[in-house]
């Protein structure tokens, strides 16, 4: 039962890696009650949060070789609960912007520990397991969020901000069932150990790759939507919701996955999202549209599973945190840069349409999913001659 408990207060955590988004919903509603603020001000509201997110994340993974991991957690938790709900009595734009940097802030003092506890306190397995399920925990937030935050926003954009409430939730649960003590802890160890190896890096431009072309999607999906009259924003948020599902079935099946399939997951989950992005980019219906983003976030959840246990395996009990506050910073990072790079692709190519910059990213992806093919049988097949002349000699 302890054990049990202990995974549900770790999972609970990463309910809010999606919690910032939540607002989305809401923005063009904030437009209309501030109409002077102009909307490039009012979109910040959204993607300002997501580049305080990095340094603290940062910061984070440093403050775990001084304090406990539960110290950290509880105070980053509270401060993204406290200046989430402030928004909900607050009518100055310029307040509630400064307030959602701090919410980036706790936002990012949080998310090193969504994997590096997994690491942390379990093994084999269950660690795989607990990756997928991860997964999952991110796309109940999600889906809870948009579909939450849209209906309670509909009755008045204030009310939005509520579903902040849910961070009251997972401090109960930290305080309660996680370890107050660490148990890799040990911060002579840490302060030399902490730096990050060439392999992770590798790991961490992998995953910073895959982000910023999965991303893609979503950063061009409502110009596509609204563009060609497939539908409006309301059709736009449900197709985007549809990528969470894929998500959260896919996380089920993760554990399995990677057991059948070992590092060839990877290549599994790449191509599932430049399947979807690919069917997305030869559609007009709505339904085949949501199919797409079903099968994109299927392969999203299980490339950033399976990265993650890359890093994970890669890092010791001392230097996890750290190191998986950089592998979280580059997933932020590479979603944050998805719109700077559709935007570039179109000034570059100007008659290049949604559909011309979906094309050209699934071909992208399927290219970065041959590779990983590639480069993954050619390193079996050396350690399997290596073994083979270990065992002969």
């Amino acid at each position: 039962m302890k054990k049990y408990t202990l995974m549900l207060s770790i999972l609970s955590i990463s309910m809010l890696q999606a919690i910032i988004s939540g607002i989305s919903p809401v923005l063009a509603d904030i437009k209309r009650a501030f109409p002077d603020v102009s909307e490039v001000l009012v979109m910040q509201l959204l993607s300002l949060p997501f580049i305080f997110t990095v340094p603290a994340s940062l910061i984070s993974g440093k403050l775990s070789e001084k304090l406990s991991k539960k110290t950290i957690l509880l105070f980053g938790i509270t401060l993204t609960t406290v200046s989430g709900i402030i928004p909900m009595f607050v009518s100055n734009f310029y307040l509630i912007l400064i307030v959602r940097i701090f919410t980036g802030i706790g936002v990012g003092l949080v998310i090193p520990f969504m994997v590096s506890l997994i690491v942390d306190f379990f093994e084999g397995s269950e660690r795989e397991y607990l990756f997928g399920i991860q997964g999952t925990f991110v796309c109940i937030g999600s889906i809870t969020y948009y579909v939450l935050g849209g209906l309670l926003g509909a009755i008045n954009w204030h009310l939005n901000f509520s579903i902040f409430f849910i961070g009251l939730l997972v401090i109960t649960l930290v305080m309660l069932y996680l370890p107050g003590k660490d148990k890799h802890e040990n911060k002579a160890e840490n302060k030399s150990t902490a730096l990050i190896s060439k392999r992770q890096l590798v790991i961490c431009f992998l995953v910073f790759a895959a982000a910023l072309l999965i991303s893609v999607f979503t950063a061009r999906l409502s110009f596509l939507i609204t563009g060609e009259g497939i539908g409006n924003a309301a059709t736009t948020g449900i197709i985007t919701m549809f990528t969470s599902v894929g998500g959260l079935m896919a996380g089920l099946y993760f554990g399995k996955l990677s057991r059948i399939l070992n590092r060839f997951v990877v290549t599994l989950a790449i191509f599932l999202a430049g399947l979807g992005i690919f069917i997305a980019a030869n559609t007009h219906q709505a339904g085949i549209m949501m199919l797409a983003a079903l099968i994109l976030g299927s392969g999203s959840a299980l490339s950033v599973a399976a990265f993650m246990s890359m890093i994970a395996s890669a890092s010791s009990g001392a230097s996890n945190t750290f190191v998986t506050a950089v592998f979280m910073s580059s997933i932020s990072l590479g979603m944050s840069g998805a719109p700077i790079f559709t935007s570039v692709l179109s000034h570059l190519v100007p008659s290049f349409s949604a559909r011309g910059i979906y094309t050209l990213t699934a071909v992208l992806l399927f290219l970065y999913s041959l590779m990983s093919f590639l480069i993954i049988s050619i390193a079996k097949k050396k350690s399997f001659v290596s073994q083979n002349y270990i065992n002969k000699a």
